[in-house]
């Protein structure tokens, strides 16, 4: 079987591209990891508008206070849930944490830019109002992203 190429970033090339997946990259340069962080930060970004699209009402409501604060409260545990097994899988020190967590909250703080900016027509089940409510849960949800890179790895005792 001929073996084939894929141009991933910077000129790196894989071999066997079939076999490559999104986390199941051990051996490539380090600048090619790092751009798996910022794919990765972008689907994470890209699934949190679609929930926020089209089930944002529900959370961003003056109405119901109780669920206000828990978009709040429970975007904690999922940030830490979608950050510490990739940075536990690909084994990152705490430098490569740091990095890692800049190019995972990156992707989505750009596309936020343009997202709050035409907050109205993107979110048009949500109130206009709200707009500096879902920026404070941003801003929230991003610094979260980045205090993960600087939580220190645990160290195996044995």
């Amino acid at each position: 079987m001929a073996k084939k190429y894929l141009i991933i970033w910077k000129g790196c090339w894989l071999n066997n591209w079939e076999a490559v997946s999104l986390f199941h990259i051990h051996s490539l340069p380090k600048d090619v990891i790092y751009f798996v962080f910022f794919v990765w930060g972008f689907l994470v970004w890209l699934g949190a508008t679609a929930v926020f699209r089209f089930f944002g009402q529900f959370f961003f409501s003056l109405e119901q206070p109780l669920l206000l604060v828990a978009a709040y409260v429970v975007v904690i545990p999922l940030i830490l849930s979608l950050t510490f097994p990739v940075y536990r899988y690909k084994k990152l020190g705490r430098g490569e944490r740091q990095k890692a967590a800049v190019f995972i909250a990156l992707p989505g703080m750009l596309f936020d830019v343009v997202v709050l900016l035409f907050f109205a027509n993107i979110f048009e089940n949500l109130d206009p109002e709200m707009d500096r409510m879902f920026a404070s849960w941003l801003l929230w949800a991003y610094s979260a992203i980045l205090l993960t890179g600087l939580v220190p790895r645990k160290r195996n005792v044995t």
